[in-house]
């Protein structure tokens, strides 16, 4: 039997295993509903590339912004600063955060270079990057 904590509350979670892949499991806390992947670590580009494939043909601005993206919007009205989005896929959270928040200066990173390919050509989002955390930190001190 597993047991392990959780990251936000502290809680301790028994077999609440939602998903597995190679050596990550995805954990669920049924106290606070968070969701994460064990081992907290970055599992590197080709992870993404390989279970999250993105088609420029499905790509839809119809598409609903997620709890968090709405929580955003409603919890943080700052209208001036900086924004930067880890795992910001196809940018469909940054050129809401554009439309809704334009004084934003607004960065997104992602490791699927094709999910950045449609957030640059599709939301005209030219602060976009493919890289890791680490290589943004190296490049933009």
């Amino acid at each position: 039997m597993q047991h392990i904590h959780c990251p936000i509350c502290k809680s301790e979670i028994v077999n609440e295993v939602v998903d597995t892949y190679q050596k990550y499991t995805l954990h669920w806390c049924t106290s606070c509903d968070l969701q994460w992947w064990h081992p907290l670590e970055d599992p590197g580009a080709g992870w993404y590339e390989e279970t999250c494939c993105v088609s420029r043909d499905a790509f839809s601005f119809a598409d609903e912004l997620g709890w968090d993206h709405r929580q955003f919007f409603r919890y943080l009205p700052k209208t001036e600063g900086r924004l930067l989005d880890i795992g910001c896929r196809t940018g469909h959270f940054l050129y809401e955060v554009k439309r809704r928040r334009p004084t934003l200066q607004a960065v997104g990173l992602d490791f699927d270079k094709g999910a950045v390919e449609v957030a640059k050509d599709i939301c005209r989002l030219s602060e976009v990057y493919a890289m890791s955390l680490e290589e943004f930190c190296a490049q933009n001190p």
